[in-house]
C-alpha cells in the first residue's frame, strides 16, 4: 500500500442505528470497495428486517449467537454461533435476529461503502452504552440516506 492509500485511525467511532450499536474498528484503504471491520452488539430480541444491500456482509460471532435468514430458492434461517462466520454475498436478500436470550457480540466484515452508510444513516454516540430511543428524525434520516445507497 502506498503512503497515499493509508487510512488514519481517529479512535473508536460509535454509531447507533435504531438501537443497534456499531463501532467502526478498522478501515483498510480509502476506497468504497476496501474492507471495513465493524464490531456490533445485538441485544436479545433485536431483529434487522429483510434487506438486500449491494454490499457483502460477513458475520463473525465473538459471543452469543444470531440467526440469519437467507432468501432465495430455499429460504432458511441459519444459526451462527460463537466462533462461527457466515458470508452474505452482495445483493442477497437477508434478515438478522437474536432470539438467544443473551446479547450477541459480533464482527461485521464488509466494505467502506457500508461503513459510510452506517455513519450517514445512524446517529453518532459517545460510547457503546450511550442509549436513547430513536427519534422521528432518526427514522427519517435512515429512510432518506437509504435510498441513494440502494437499501
Amino acid at each position: 500500500m502506498d503512503s497515499d492509500d493509508a487510512v488514519e485511525a481517529d479512535g473508536p467511532e460509535f454509531i447507533d442505528m435504531l438501537g443497534a450499536r456499531f463501532e467502526v474498528v478498522a478501515r483498510m484503504g480509502p476506497r468504497d470497495g476496501d474492507t471495513a471491520l465493524i464490531r456490533a452488539r445485538m441485544a436479545d430480541g433485536k431483529t434487522v428486517p429483510l434487506h438486500s444491500p449491494v454490499d457483502p456482509e460477513c458475520f463473525h460471532i465473538i459471543s452469543g449467537e444470531i440467526e440469519v435468514f437467507l432468501a432465495g430458492e430455499k429460504p432458511l434461517w441459519h444459526v451462527v454461533e460463537t466462533g462461527q462466520s457466515l458470508l452474505v454475498a452482495d445483493g442477497v436478500q437477508h434478515a438478522v435476529r437474536n432470539k438467544d436470550g443473551e446479547p450477541a457480540d459480533l464482527i461485521l466484515a464488509t466494505n467502506n461503502r457500508l461503513a459510510r452508510y452506517f455513519r450517514e444513516a445512524g446517529r453518532p454516540v459517545t460510547s457503546s452504552v450511550d442509549s436513547r430511543p430513536p427519534s422521528p428524525e432518526d427514522v427519517q434520516r435512515i429512510i432518506q440516506v437509504s435510498e441513494p445507497y440502494g437499501y
